[in-house]
């Protein structure tokens, strides 16, 4: 859609057949100067960025893309975010009387599948996913501007840290 309105030409169109004279009209074209401008304005420049924004979201490929673009402009992808975080199942201990499935362990002899146990700092060390920012990206701009760009556009209830290599 194009919102870009001609105000000195609906002027021109609107106005009475004898005020259409250069000096009637310049007079029209004072009033219609801000009028423009700020039109021009929105939806020149604003809007352009707003469909822009709109299009980001939260999906891997495009939050890397975005990040690319707002941090590391003209170089090569080098902002990548990996997902794999959430690789550890969960495991916990329930009292019988819970009514939780049982879970068996098993000797290895028997051939079962084996069973791990991780420690809390294996969990809640990385979060959901990892963005991984070059050392020079953070020459330019702070880990706070880049975590505020992941948050706009991140899923809500993940979690992620940015590491820098």
């Amino acid at each position: 859609m194009n919102y870009l309105i001609d105000f000195f030409l609906i002027a021109s169109r609107l106005a009475p057949p004898n005020k259409r004279g250069s000096i009637s009209l310049s007079w029209l074209y004072v009033f219609m100067t801000p009028m423009n401008t700020i039109n021009n304005a929105f939806f020149g420049v604003y809007l352009v960025d707003v469909r822009k924004r709109a299009k980001r979201t939260g999906q891997k490929i495009i939050l890397e893309s975005t990040l690319n673009e707002v941090f590391n402009p003209g170089n090569p992808r080098k902002i990548t975010i990996d997902n794999s975080g959430d690789d550890l199942g969960t495991s916990f201990f329930y009292n019988e009387n819970e009514g939780y499935p049982a879970q068996y362990f098993y000797n290895e002899n028997e051939g079962e599948q084996p069973f791990y146990f991780y420690n809390e700092s294996e969990y809640d060390g990385l979060g959901d996913f990892v963005v991984f920012v070059p050392s020079e990206v953070l020459n330019t701009f702070s880990l706070a501007q880049i975590s505020a760009e992941v948050d706009k556009y991140r899923p809500a209830g993940t979690q992620f840290s940015i590491i820098t290599y």
